[in-house]
């Protein structure tokens, strides 16, 4: 069995990611959830009162704005656990992390894709190449899956939207599944947040004192934005090669295929 643990935020959301998990799973779901009481992002403490109750032979974390996608996304989990030794996997993530946004690191340290909005559009968003079981420092939160077995709790000291999920992955073990999923509001909720809500730089100093971390440079943090047909008729690997081979390959391709 699978436990989906979640932090609500939009009960129809939540509805529409239980709708969709049980649509495409092949065996038994528990759903555990706590609705936002305070209009604050508790995320931290919600998942570790959850995570008590949890009965799942593998427990995923994950947002109310996922949808799951791809048919038997459970076995796939079970699957990953079964043949990896990691505690902690997800489905976009880097191997390499200084400090900020987990993206940041940019190529060639970002790995995964999921489905998400550009506009008025639900796009295929790839981060790098297919890399099924890659070892990583550290997923997103939208989405993460661990053992069940795996005892380690989140920061509650990180208790708002940042750096409770890197700092998670950064005390465990951590891989790549390859899995897709979707995460995105609708067009009306995006980029709308809690009033009050404490931002990243608030949570700076503890986190990066507590990891030891001196953030750099932003890299070149481009992906891949396809549509779904086009991810549909050439897959993962051809379309990443298309991509690396305009933007990616040189400085002297990369000029070039920009002005064009």
């Amino acid at each position: 069995m699978i436990s989906l643990l979640t932090r609500i935020q939009y009960k129809d959301l939540y509805e529409r990611m239980q709708q969709s998990a049980l649509r495409t799973c092949l065996g038994e779901v528990e759903f555990l959830s706590e609705q936002d009481t305070e209009g604050q992002p508790r995320v931290a403490l919600t998942y570790n009162r959850l995570l008590d109750q949890a009965k799942g032979d593998i427990i995923v974390f994950c947002h109310d704005d996922v949808v799951f996608v791809e048919d038997g996304w459970d076995a796939r989990l079970t699957e990953f656990f079964s043949t990896y030794t990691y505690d902690i996997g997800g489905v976009v993530g880097v191997d390499k992390y200084n400090g900020g946004l987990l993206v940041k690191e940019g190529h060639p340290h970002c790995f995964g894709k999921f489905i998400n909005r550009k506009g008025n559009e639900l796009k295929v968003n790839l981060y790098g190449p297919r890399a099924e079981g890659k070892k990583l420092k550290a997923v997103d939160g939208m989405f993460i899956a661990i053992r069940k077995g795996y005892k380690e709790k989140f920061d509650e000291k990180l208790d708002g939207l940042f750096f409770y999920d890197i700092d998670y992955c950064l005390r465990g073990s951590v891989g790549l599944i390859d899995l897709m999923i979707a995460h995105y509001k609708p067009a009306d909720r995006y980029g709308i947040y809690p009033a009050n809500m404490a931002t990243i730089e608030a949570y700076e100093p503890y986190f990066y004192a507590k990891h030891g971390l001196t953030p750099g440079k932003t890299g070149d943090t481009r992906s891949l934005s396809a549509s779904q047909q086009d991810y549909a008729d050439l897959g993962h690997d051809k379309l990443w090669k298309m991509f690396e081979d305009k933007y990616l390959r040189n400085d002297n391709v990369k000029h070039e295929a920009l002005q064009s």
